[in-house]
């Protein structure tokens, strides 16, 4: 080796940059190192969707059961006056379905939707009606029916409704609740009359054979309280 080269590699070690080059390099150096240590954040994280997620669920839930309770049929109610008709409730005391049962109620009520009504708004649409009409008196009958005893809280609240319209129309009539079962108004509809009103004539027809069911049918309820009354005198 010559002196040249020995001379070069014994001094390259005490080789040094300048300073303001080094601080560069250094600075640069732990530049890289922060980022290579730095832990990325992904684009998705399950904790950033999951509260938002759960909120629209919560939300979505709530909406539907709301929209079911709604539109559930809950309670029906059969009022047998002449005309006839049927009321069915949600939950909440709203009228999501009706059934005008004979001819009468469909003529009297014909220009008439209680769909969406409150309970006791409807009712007392009803008996307006009917008293505008001169339908309802001294001699009138009301039968309230319904089919679940353990759904019969709807005709106390009925019952109330017509009372409290009585009181303040200072009208007396007679009001009855009664049970009926399915077999009962389906028969009873299928003859075009309420349930309530197919039981009365039905009990006349087994003490009276003189009488035939249209004879009765188109009689009020009053009247076919009044003829049992003295059939069974």
């Amino acid at each position: 080796m010559s002196n040249i080269e020995t001379k070069i590699k014994e001094n390259i070690n005490t080789i040094e940059p300048r300073d303001d080059l080094k601080e560069k390099i250094l600075a640069r150096c732990n530049s890289l190192n922060e980022e290579n240590v730095k832990e990325r954040k992904p684009f998705f994280t399950f904790k950033k969707f999951l509260y938002p997620a759960i909120s629209f669920m919560i939300i979505v839930l709530a909406l539907t059961t709301f929209l079911y309770l709604r539109f559930e049929s809950y309670e029906t109610v059969y009022l047998d006056i002449n005309p006839s008709i049927s009321l069915t409730t949600n939950r909440f005391d709203r009228v999501v379905s009706y059934e005008l049962i004979n001819e009468d109620s469909k003529e009297i009520f014909k220009n008439q939707n209680f769909k969406n009504m409150k309970l006791d708004e409807s009712v007392n649409c009803i008996l307006t009606t009917l008293d505008s009409l001169d339908k309802l008196d001294n001699d009138s009958y009301i039968n309230i029916g319904c089919l679940d005893k353990n759904k019969n809280q709807i005709m106390s609240k009925v019952n109330k409704i017509i009372n409290d319209f009585k009181k303040n129309n200072n009208i007396d009539f007679d009001i009855e609740e009664d049970f009926v079962t399915k077999d009962e108004v389906f028969d009873a509809i299928q003859e075009g009359i309420g349930p309530m009103k197919k039981k009365l004539i039905d009990a006349i027809l087994k003490l009276d054979k003189s009488k035939t069911f249209e004879e009765l049918k188109n009689l009020s309820m009053g009247n076919l309280k009044k003829l049992l009354a003295e059939l069974l005198k």
